[in-house]
């Protein structure tokens, strides 16, 4: 009977070690900021693959995304992260999967006023 225990327990474990992970990709100071993301490893693409920040995307097992994101009047933010990576989060904030993604601000750009424009 114990070996019936453990093997139900080993199994369990990997089932919850394989589910998906709910990576919440926050941007602060920006919102909303467009988020898109590509498959670079595995077969399984993001769900969803794009989506407005603050927002919920799911990360599979055995995969690794490059993730985009881009708000007007900031430099776009690209990066890639892995399902290893998104685990190791969730376990570091005891299952609560945060990315908090800071973006840069643009420098404002000067309007051209008529008495600074060369072809007159």
């Amino acid at each position: 009977m114990r070996t019936i225990d453990v093997l139900v327990l080993n199994i369990s474990a990997l089932i919850i070690a394989c589910r998906p992970i709910t990576l919440r990709v926050e941007t602060p100071d920006v919102s909303p900021a467009h988020l898109r993301t590509q498959v670079v490893k595995g077969d399984k693409p993001t769900a969803p693959t794009q989506c407005d920040t603050p927002c919920e995307i799911k990360i599979r097992h055995g995969s690794e995304h490059q993730i985009n994101i881009e708000a007007p009047g900031y430099y776009p933010a690209q990066f890639n992260i892995s399902y290893d990576n998104a685990r190791v989060t969730a376990a570091v904030q005891d299952d609560e999967c945060v990315l908090r993604v800071p973006l840069r601000r643009r420098p404002a750009t000067p309007v051209a006023t008529p008495k600074d424009d060369p072809s007159r």
